[in-house]
């Protein structure tokens, strides 16, 4: 984030020893995925080329 002077620097949000996993990634299998919800609406995996 940017310090007070308006330069980018690492900060730390939580202690070291918070307890906490958050992958980048979704780890749902795709045989359990039965559509995708946009702010358009819901696509089916029936209708994914």
């Amino acid at each position: 984030g940017l310090n007070n002077k308006g330069i980018m620097e690492e900060v730390q949000i939580i202690p070291d020893n918070y307890g906490i996993f958050n992958p980048a990634f979704d780890v749902t299998p795709h045989d359990l995925i039965t559509g995708i919800i946009t702010e358009r609406g819901i696509i089916n995996t029936g209708e994914i080329a």
